[in-house]
């Protein structure tokens, strides 16, 4: 239980950044001009990305009880 709330930590940290990091670089594109639909795309990604880091500190305290 412990192991797998561990690898989906490192799972979503790694979603988080690399949504962070396609923001930043897209962020000029998007300034130009470019289809609003495939940002929504990523904002999806990292907010899925936070609930899956809130449901494992959710596990993790459940199973240090």
């Amino acid at each position: 239980m412990i192991i797998l709330a561990n690898i989906l930590i490192i799972i979503s940290i790694i979603l988080i950044l690399g949504f962070l990091f396609l923001v930043i670089a897209w962020d000029m594109k998007f300034f130009v001009g470019t289809r609003l639909h495939e940002y929504r795309y990523y904002i999806k990604i990292g907010i899925v990305s936070v609930y899956i880091l809130l449901a494992v500190s959710i596990i993790k305290t459940i199973s240090l009880i």
